[in-house]
């Protein structure tokens, strides 16, 4: 559609898969097809057997909220994000029309039990087995970037001391990382070691003589962002 994100992906919850055990593979394939037609092609439901219409009234809205965050880039309002869930990627979908019905219906289930209960299925035919190692290269690859994510959004923050400072830079003219801040009591050390990078290079004496020639940063507290426009200072 006109104006719309096409998206690449959509969030498949818990929900989903309880539902679609309750069907064959044949049904579940249906299903799977009717919900990515939904969410990537902006296609209404062609389904006509009675059960697949109810189980679609079933899980439509939150499909629904789902697919209309994401046109917008805003997290999904309403939606219990505890849920158990994994993102459905759009090259998932486009294996679908290499496979019939019951074929996308046994893909559809061994890429749900394993995205969200890390099981493999027992035994998969040609060509689902091929489509499916696919499948989950990329969901191994999502579950590692998402657990780096984490690690690094939960990494402590190493402060760099004076001392280390004043060992790793070279000293100006009279003028060392101590003198320096002796010269500059308001400024603060709040430099961390993931930003230790900055120091390279700095000569206190030119940041000394920038500082007091920038208006800009001559009042400024913070070392870190001193240092992030040491070039800038300097030239001034």
């Amino acid at each position: 559609m006109e104006g719309k994100t096409q998206l690449t992906k959509f969030t498949f919850y818990d929900l989903y898969a309880e539902l679609m055990d309750t069907l064959t593979d044949e049904e579940r394939g249906k299903l799977l097809r009717a919900m990515c037609a939904y969410v990537f092609e902006n296609a209404p439901p062609a389904l006509t057997d009675k059960k697949l219409v109810y189980l679609w009234g079933n899980i439509a809205d939150t499909l629904c909220v789902d697919k209309e965050a994401q046109e917008s880039g805003r997290t999904p309002k309403g939606l219990n994000r505890q849920m158990k869930h994994f993102m459905f990627h759009r090259n998932f979908y486009e294996a679908l029309p290499l496979m019939d019905d019951k074929q996308a219906g046994q893909f559809a289930k061994a890429v749900y039990n394993y995205a969200l209960n890390e099981q493999e299925p027992l035994k998969l035919t040609s060509p689902v087995d091929t489509y499916y190692k696919l499948a989950k290269r990329k969901l191994q690859l999502s579950k590692t970037r998402s657990k780096v994510g984490k690690i690094g959004g939960n990494a402590p923050r190493v402060k760099v001391t004076d001392e280390q400072i004043n060992a790793q830079t070279k000293s100006g003219v009279g003028i060392d990382f101590k003198e320096f801040m002796r010269l500059h009591p308001r400024i603060q050390n709040d430099l961390y070691a993931s930003r230790k990078s900055l120091l390279n290079g700095v000569d206190w004496v030119w940041l000394d003589i920038g500082l007091g020639k920038s208006e800009e940063y001559r009042n400024c507290t913070s070392l870190y962002k001193i240092l992030s426009h040491y070039n800038e200072i300097t030239r001034s």
